[in-house]
């Protein structure tokens, strides 16, 4: 009897690990997220950590997440009789209201050069495409690859986005009223931290590392063979990747999407979302379950990591301070040999176990350079 009444916590295992009132799992619940907020990772729940806890695969965006998230132009190339300032200015216009980083960089190029860009009369967003706007009675686009795929005349375009994108870079197109007037490429740098980012993720034990991008075949290749990334998926639209991941979800992965506003559906279907905080938007964070406000690509296996280890230590909680110690005081109690006054006493005495068995995950370090350990302190400082 003492034995069944013991092992009730296991019944009720995953309440008492996320947001019930058992000690066992609650102290551990409260440690993390408390400590990882000072950190610079908001948990959104009990709930998230433990789904953290069991990924298998990890889907991350390429720009603003394996890269910095700040591109810049590094070479605009004019059609016909128009100059660069033409080419750059109208690309401006169009994408003067959007939110995306390569947008940015075209704002920024202007800015640098000093050039006045009004606001555009009308704007819309195609997903996977690019950007559409209309001033004073001219359609203006700036788009990608596929585009050319509805262009009469299009030996000129070809040309440039094969030389770009051989590069390793993000090639646009810039169009007045259907015709090609231009090209811009843009380049991001990779984040310092990616490539050991990706080895903890491999040792913290995902099996798999995927990289989902709108961009071309050669640009994805290309960022992925500089990471250590040996699969990535390339010119998906948004609701492709939407699909690829529920595709991996019927496979039985458990799905953790790591990107930015732009991803904020994949985000929200992921089983675990990560929002990089800096670099992505306000959607993007309330979309996610975890947002890294440092965004720091680091963060993301010290946080798997630390759930992970949060689940031991949450069993730890459960089998020693729940179960081992209510069989043996329920059966010393029913023997006689211990008193209300003592029982009271050892239970707290195992309640404190718990906070303290807890605690220990303040001191979780992941090795995250080959210089260095990344620990709690660092991950604060990093903030």
């Amino acid at each position: 009897m003492a034995a069944l009444i013991a092992l009730i916590p296991l019944f009720t295992l995953k309440g008492a690990k996320f947001g019930g009132s058992d000690d066992a799992g609650s102290a551990a619940v409260s440690e993390i997220t408390g400590s990882e907020y000072q950190r610079g990772a908001l948990i959104k729940g009990g709930i998230t950590l433990e789904t953290a806890g069991k990924v298998t695969t990890i889907c991350l965006d390429k720009t603003g997440t394996l890269t910095v998230g700040r591109p810049q132009v590094v070479e605009i190339q004019p059609f016909a009789s128009y100059t660069q300032e033409e080419v750059l200015s109208t690309a401006a216009l169009a994408e003067k209201r959007s939110e995306h980083p390569l947008a940015s960089a075209v704002m920024n190029e202007a800015k640098r050069r000093k050039l006045s860009i009004p606001d555009p009369q009308e704007f819309s967003s195609v997903f996977g495409r690019g950007v559409h706007c209309v001033y004073e009675g001219t359609t203006i686009e700036v788009s990608n690859r596929r585009r050319l795929e509805q262009l009469p005349d299009s030996e000129v375009a070809r040309t440039f986005l094969d030389a770009q994108e051989e590069k390793g870079r993000t090639a646009l197109l810039v169009l007045k009223n259907g015709e090609v007037i231009g090209g811009i490429s843009i380049a991001d740098a990779l984040r310092e931290q990616a490539v050991q980012a990706i080895k903890e993720m491999r040792k913290s034990g995902i099996k798999r590392i995927i990289m989902l991008t709108g961009d071309n075949e050669k640009t994805a290749r290309s960022i992925s063979q500089q990471v250590g990334i040996t699969e990535y998926k390339a010119n998906l639209f948004p609701e492709e990747k939407l699909e690829y991941i529920r595709s991996l979800q019927k496979e039985g992965e458990v799905v953790a999407m790591v990107g930015d506003g732009i991803d904020a559906p994949a985000l929200t279907l992921s089983d675990v979302g990560i929002a990089m905080g800096a670099a992505g938007t306000d959607v993007a964070i309330e979309s996610a379950d975890m947002a890294l406000m440092a965004d720091d690509l680091g963060m993301v296996p010290f946080t798997l990591g630390l759930s992970r280890q949060a689940l031991k230590i949450i069993k730890q909680n459960i089998w020693v301070f729940a179960v081992c110690v209510n069989i043996a005081g329920i059966t010393l109690a029913t023997s006689g040999y211990l008193s209300p006054i003592a029982a009271a006493v050892v239970h707290n005495v195992a309640s404190l176990f718990v906070v303290l068995n807890s605690a220990r995950m303040l001191n979780f370090k992941l090795n995250y350079s080959e210089s260095e350990t990344f620990s709690s302190k660092q991950a604060q400082s990093a903030v």
